[in-house]
């Protein structure tokens, strides 16, 4: 949710200084990314990704392409697919919940090269690590390495 919240802000924050003609100004700033924006360039250029961008260019011919919620929920339903998957035919809930707190290096398109979901029976927080970016004058710029840190402060401690 987090997450989301922040490229919610980035995202408005990129619109307020392109709408009043702005968007230098922005350049420099730094933020951490931990998937692709559903308007960056590189989505187009990432293997297994072209299918994504065709399919919001079909979808979000009208909407707004730079919402977080297009690259979000296409990660969340991949992961839940992986989660039905290890469970094989036993969908009882207690299995269902076993298996979303035993995901291990699984990675879906949308997510940075590098990042991976990981959970346990006492770690649910599923991502934890980011890549640091820079915005350019025109769009986000990945630099250094993956950042990885154990989530502290949130619900899952």
């Amino acid at each position: 949710m987090e997450a989301a919240t922040r490229s919610r802000q980035h995202r408005q924050l990129r619109r307020a200084h392109l709408e009043a003609g702005r968007l230098g100004k922005c350049e420099g700033y730094r933020v951490g990314l931990l998937s692709e924006g559903s308007d960056r360039p590189a989505v187009e250029r990432r293997s297994g990704l072209q299918g994504l961008a065709r399919l919001h260019g079909q979808i979000l011919s009208r909407g707004d392409k730079t919402d977080g919620a297009n690259v979000y929920a296409p990660s969340v339903s991949q992961t839940l697919v992986q989660v039905l998957k290890q469970c094989g035919d036993n969908l009882t809930r207690e299995n269902v919940m076993k298996q979303a707190a035993n995901l291990h290096d699984f990675t879906v398109p949308m997510l940075l090269p590098g990042i991976t979901i990981n959970t346990s029976p006492t770690d649910f927080a599923p991502i934890k690590q980011i890549q640091m970016a820079r915005f350019d004058g025109e769009e986000w710029r990945l630099f250094g390495p993956l950042i990885t840190g154990k989530v502290v402060g949130g619900p899952c401690d």
